[in-house]
């Protein structure tokens, strides 16, 4: 049986759906210099950019969010993000960058999807792409963790 999704689900899969075909297309068009080579991932500046990266990432989203948890225009309370919520609510800053986490996420794997067709040209961009998102997303559930008060139960079971 097909459930019946709202409006703010069709938006945002819309907006997925055009960010994984900009990827696929750009991947597509990309002549590149053939990608990256497995020596230049193994470079000691490249590892340890990606450990900070990965660490910086998340704690600076949560940072930011966290300031509108004593923004006085912000929501008294925000709602747990879901593909069925308004992404541009800027009252409720989590939806927002959710929305946008995976837009990085789905526009990479666009771009990961069109590598066979540019000699798998995988480019570093793609990858980062990737990460950037999943760092986001980890950014989402730290201020959903810190701010637990903050956020309200929802009465369906997701």
């Amino acid at each position: 049986m097909w459930k019946q999704h709202t409006l703010w689900w069709q938006v945002r899969w819309a907006f997925y759906s055009i960010a994984f075909i900009n990827g696929l297309l750009r991947s597509i068009s990309d002549k590149g210099d053939g990608g990256i080579q497995f020596s230049e991932l193994l470079d000691v500046g490249l590892i340890i950019f990606t450990i900070f990266f990965l660490a910086m990432i998340p704690l600076a989203v949560a940072a930011v969010i966290s300031l509108q948890a004593i923004n006085p225009h912000s929501a008294p309370f925000w709602q747990r993000p879901t593909n069925e919520t308004n992404p541009f609510s800027l009252r409720d800053p989590l939806q927002l960058v959710h929305f946008f986490g995976y837009l990085c996420i789905m526009n990479s794997l666009g771009g990961v999807a069109g590598s066979p067709f540019s000699h798998f040209n995988m480019t570093i961009d793609n990858m980062i792409g990737i990460v950037a998102g999943f760092c986001i997303l980890v950014g989402v559930r730290l201020v959903m963790r810190w701010f637990k008060k903050k956020i309200k139960v929802s009465d369906e079971n997701e």
